[in-house]
C-alpha cells in the first residue's frame, strides 16, 4: 500500500510539475516578444515629425520598461528558485535509490491535499507573472497604437499628449496581484518542495529501499 500511495503521489506530482514547466516556458515566451515589441516601438520613434510628440511617447516608453524589468526581474528570481529546487529534489529522489525524470521539477508527497498545495504554490506564482505578461501586453498594444497614429498623422504635441493621458487612465488599477499573495508562494516554493520531501515521501522512499536490498 506504501509503495502505491508513493507511485501514485510522484506520478501526480511530476504531471503538475510538467504543467509548471509548461507555464513558465510560456510566461519567459511572452517576456520575450514583449521585450522585441517594445524594441521595435523605440526604434520607430524618429519616424514621428512632431519633437514634441516624439519625446512624450519616449517619455511614455519608459515608464513601460520600467515595468517590463520589474516583471522580468520577478520572472527570473521565480525560475532561479525553482531550478534550485529541481536540483534539491533530482538529488533527494536519487539518494533514496530513484533515478530521477531529465524534467524533474518538485518532489511529491503522499499526502494529496499537500501534493496539489505544492503544486499549486508553483501555479499560482506563474499565473501571477503571466497576468503581469498580459498587462504588458496590453500596455505596448496601446502605445504601438499610438506612436502608429502619431507617425501616419502627423500627430502634435498636444494630440500625443491627450491619447497618452487617456492611455494612463485605462491603465490604472489593472495590477493583477494586489495583495501580494503570489510573491509569499514564490519566495517559499522551494522550501516546500524540500519540506515536503523530507517529512512525508522520504520514510515511504526510505523503507521501499530498504524492502528492494
Amino acid at each position: 500500500m506504501a509503495s502505491a500511495a508513493v507511485d501514485w503521489t510522484v506520478d501526480k506530482l511530476l504531471a503538475g510539475v510538467r504543467t509548471l514547466n509548461a507555464r513558465a516556458e510560456s510566461a519567459q515566451n511572452t517576456i520575450r516578444a514583449n521585450r522585441a515589441r517594445y524594441l521595435d516601438t523605440l526604434r520607430g520613434l524618429p519616424q514621428i515629425v512632431d519633437a514634441g510628440a516624439r519625446e512624450a511617447l519616449r517619455a511614455q516608453l519608459r515608464d513601460w520598461i520600467r515595468q517590463q524589468v520589474a516583471v522580468e526581474n520577478r520572472f527570473n528570481a521565480f525560475a532561479s528558485q525553482l531550478a534550485r529546487a529541481k536540483d534539491m529534489a533530482k538529488r533527494f529522489l536519487s539518494s533514496a535509490g530513484i533515478t530521477p525524470p531529465a524534467y524533474l521539477g518538485a518532489v511529491q508527497l503522499a499526502v494529496p491535499v499537500v501534493v496539489w498545495g505544492l503544486v499549486a504554490a508553483g501555479l499560482v506564482s506563474v499565473g501571477v507573472i503571466m497576468a503581469l505578461n498580459a498587462t504588458q501586453s496590453r500596455g505596448m498594444d496601446g502605445l504601438q497604437e499610438i506612436a502608429r497614429l502619431a507617425r501616419e498623422q502627423g500627430w502634435t504635441a498636444a494630440q500625443t499628449g491627450d491619447a497618452l493621458k487617456a492611455y494612463r487612465a485605462a491603465a490604472r488599477g489593472t495590477t493583477p496581484d494586489p495583495t501580494g499573495f503570489g510573491r509569499v508562494l514564490e519566495a517559499a516554493l522551494p522550501i516546500l518542495i524540500l519540506g515536503a520531501a523530507v517529512f512525508f515521501l522520504g520514510p515511504m522512499l526510505q523503507r521501499r529501499k530498504v524492502v528492494s536490498t
